[in-house]
Formats: C-alpha cells, structure tokens, sequence
C-alpha cells in the first residue's frame, strides 16, 4: 500500500462526502451497525483501517480502550489530536495484534484478499469476537466509467484494486477458513455491506 493514496483518503470531509454518496446517504448506518454489537462488558478494542473516528468516540463514552491502526497518515494524526490511540502501520506487516476483546475492521477486507489467510489468523489470535463489515455491492467491480472512477477514488496508494467481494465470494472465503481456523460466524446484516459476527471457538 505504498506510493499516492487516492482523493478520498486525504481529507476526512472529503472522505465522508464521498462515502455518503457510495452509501446513498446511509453512511453513518454502517457504524450504528457495528456499535449496536459491540458487547456492554467490552474494556479493549482494535480498530484496523479505522479511518473515521466514530467507532473510537463510542468506546470513548462507554470507557472503552480503542486502539486504531490506518496506513494513511491524516487519519492517523486525526485520531492522536483528539486524544486517541493510534498507530500509523501496515498491519500486513505486522507479526501479531495487542490482544482485545473486540477488533473492527470495515470496508477493508478487499485490500488483503492475497493473504487474507495471515490476517484471519493474527485476528483470531488477538481477539476472541470480531465485526467484519464489508462492501459486497460495489461499483468499483463493475465495467464502465462507473467503475473506473470507482477504482480511482477508493485507491490506496497500491493502484487501482479491481478485486472486490460479494456475496458469494465473502461466505466462500469464511467457510473455507472456518473449518481450518475454528471460528464460527453469523451474517448479521447484508446490504450494501456484509456486517459479520465472527467468534472464535
């Protein structure tokens, strides 16, 4: 994930503008979702590619410990300057993650699908519950002007990504891994996004 990140990951008012219009104005949705989950005895939680900070503010009204790790620097500082804990890193390169009770990672599953085996693995070893939130209707997976701008603004700085999961493909990969990883999950909401319970057994 080196070299120029795209428009949308510069600015976090640029970054919402954009995610309302990708979420047809139900942007905000997608954390709701998420928070509505996250257990009342929860005190550790670790954000992956966290970019906004709206699941850090909830854990800091509930005396939660959030913990974020983003690649891009402006998210990275964005957090630090309203008091949170966060790390500016690659996670791919990372041996293990500090052990939680909670990690979240949203709309970023799709960056690691080559080694998506790793970060199941060092997921599981730091967290007994994970919330995976995912795009599985997407129009950067599709052909067309639509579709290449698409690549364009959700760019990280790796290139335009024309890998993109749905349905099928997601609850593919998480049956795979199940049987190797002894995990269970549950499909808690499809839409736009797949929000996924997965608890380690």
């Amino acid at each position: 994930m080196a070299g120029n990140s795209s428009l949308i990951y510069q600015n976090i008012i640029i970054y919402r503008a954009i995610m309302q219009v990708l979420y047809f104005g139900h942007y905000n949705n997608r954390f709701s979702d998420v928070i509505g989950l996250i257990p009342s005895q929860t005190k550790t939680l670790l954000e992956l590619c966290f970019a906004d900070l709206k699941i850090a503010q909830y854990c800091k009204n509930q005396n939660i410990k959030w913990t974020g790790y983003d690649l891009n620097s402006g998210f990275v500082r964005r957090a630090i300057s309203h008091g949170f804990e966060a790390t500016k890193t690659d996670i791919r390169a990372m041996d293990f993650f500090p052990k939680s009770d909670v990690i979240v990672i949203m709309g970023s599953l799709y960056h690691f699908h080559s080694k998506i085996d790793i970060l199941f693995e060092k997921m599981l070893d730091s967290a007994d519950l994970i919330f995976i939130s995912e795009p599985v209707l997407n129009m950067a997976g599709s052909d067309g002007v639509l579709g290449f701008m698409a690549k364009k603004l959700t760019s990280v700085g790796n290139g335009n990504e024309s890998f993109r999961f749905n349905k099928s493909t997601l609850t593919g990969l998480l049956d795979r891994l199940r049987l190797t990883l002894n995990f269970e999950y549950k499909v808690q909401k499809t839409g736009k996004d797949m929000l996924i319970v997965i608890k380690k057994i």
